[in-house]
């Protein structure tokens, strides 16, 4: 009789697959944060509570900015408690386990759907952080750039493919 298992390719194991002994976890890519030792990293973490929205665009960067932070002794969910705006479900539950509810959930869970969450919200007197992947889609940020939204993009963690 053979068992049967089952092949997790995703950065974070789910928590219901982990200790099952027929789930073998190898993640495709390998998620590197920068550094704090890094000026943008810490110019922009600095400057976290004087940004009025946060964009968060997937799970690792939730993970990885709260880390970074607390390296350099930050409190992000006190400073980001009504301030983010997340992508879907998925990264709005890593918030959630931050204890941060989103300001606002884009309805399409693309950048797309988080631009049309920035035409609801941003005015004049917006500043916006996006941290984000280096490897991201430049739609988001073009689009910052483009309507002239006062903004800080940063690249808080590379992407590598794992070889087999």
């Amino acid at each position: 009789m053979t068992h049967k298992k089952i092949l997790y390719l995703g950065t974070i194991l789910p928590y219901s697959m982990q200790n099952r002994e027929d789930v073998l976890h190898y993640p495709v890519i390998r998620v590197i944060p920068k550094s704090i030792e890094n000026e943008d990293v810490r110019l922009c973490l600095e400057r976290l509570s004087s940004y009025s929205h946060v964009l968060f665009t997937g799970k690792n960067t939730v993970r990885i900015l709260w880390d970074l932070c607390f390296q350099l002794k930050i409190d992000p969910q006190k400073i980001l408690k009504t301030k983010c705006i997340s992508i879907g479900d998925v990264t709005s539950f890593f918030l959630s386990k931050k204890n941060i509810t989103p300001l606002m959930q884009a309805k399409e869970f693309t950048q797309e759907g988080v631009v049309s969450c920035l035409e609801e919200v941003v005015s004049g007197q917006s500043y916006v952080f996006y941290p984000r992947s280096s490897l991201a889609r430049p739609f988001l940020a073009q689009y910052l750039i483009e309507k002239k939204i006062p903004h800080e993009t940063l690249n808080i963690y590379d992407t590598v493919f794992q070889e087999p």
